[in-house]
């Protein structure tokens, strides 16, 4: 699942899943933020945020957004 607290967007599942989700909606790849514990595409704009919505991301709470980026972070750190 997308996650967006319309200005971040986040994938519950895999990187490769909020990839695919940015390159369709046709984000620039610059927007990729791979540093830190919560990997992301920033959101730069507010049509930007609109179009993700639109497709599908969901839209939630920046405490829910980062706890899911958290999560899927630590799934990866253990393998799995």
């Amino acid at each position: 699942m997308i996650l967006t607290d319309g200005a971040h967007l986040v994938a519950t599942e895999s990187e490769e899943e909020l990839h695919c989700f940015a390159r369709r909606l046709g984000f620039k790849a610059s927007w990729y933020q791979a540093h830190g514990r919560h990997p992301h595409y920033d959101l730069t704009t507010g049509r930007a945020a609109a179009r993700a919505i639109r497709a599908g991301a969901k839209l939630v709470s920046r405490d829910v957004l980062v706890r899911s980026a958290w999560w899927q972070q630590r799934k990866r750190w253990s393998g799995g």
